[in-house]
């Protein structure tokens, strides 16, 4: 277990603030994976175990993810440089999530618990796809380490899927350093890299989710 605690109502508002702000980079198909994605927090906050009768379950563990079947998808692009010069080839991303979370146990049945805790790995798994042939270009991680884990406890890796190089599946080094890799975090991020005059456009136009965004 690693420790860190989250609120439920702060991870849903921050899933969607950054929903509707983003929207205009995100495939159509993005909007219901998000909603999805912050419906399971509700579902998740409504099993809690009681403390008083299941203290064996209070650390009962559900996983909150984007699964592969449903990826969150971005809008293509080719303005992954800035100003006149455009990237190579018309790619998006790919974006799947898990995080292995346990919601702090009630106190009664009508108690509603008001925070969560990670319990094993948190993983944000990010894919560039070229549109062309909807073939994978390259992949990496932005992740949470649980407590068996070595090296940076926030860290990022290029890993593969397959065991044939670059970044084959077998060598899990380097783990490079990061920031707190929240999913909507590694979004931001990734809109940044993908829409880079856009981006920076869109996030310094005020708008009420934007100041929201910037609070949290």
């Amino acid at each position: 277990m690693n420790g860190l605690v989250f609120h439920f109502d702060d991870m849903r508002r921050e899933v969607n603030d950054f929903s509707a702000l983003a929207k205009r980079f995100l495939d159509p198909s993005a909007e219901s994976c998000l909603k999805v994605f912050a419906d399971q927090l509700h579902i998740i906050r409504g099993k809690a175990p009681l403390a008083s009768k299941q203290p064996g379950d209070s650390s009962k563990e559900y996983r909150w993810e984007i699964p592969a079947d449903r990826a969150l998808r971005t809008k293509p692009s080719r303005g992954y440089e800035r100003g006149k010069r455009k990237g190579g080839p018309e790619i998006y991303a790919r974006i799947t999530s898990v995080w292995v979370i346990a919601p702090e146990p009630k106190k009664s049945n009508r108690d509603v618990p008001r925070r969560f805790r990670l319990i094993g790995n948190a993983s944000v798994r990010v894919e560039w796809v070229d549109l062309s042939d909807q073939k994978p270009m390259g992949s990496w991680r932005m992740e949470i380490a649980d407590d068996a884990s070595p090296g940076t406890f926030f860290h990022a890796q290029i890993l593969g899927d397959h065991a044939d190089p670059p970044f084959p599946k077998s060598i899990t080094v380097p783990r490079l350093p990061c920031i707190a890799p929240t999913p909507m975090a590694v979004l931001e991020f990734v809109l940044g890299e993908l829409f880079q005059d856009e981006w920076e456009k869109h996030s310094i136009n005020p708008s009420p989710h934007m100041e929201s965004w910037r609070k949290i």
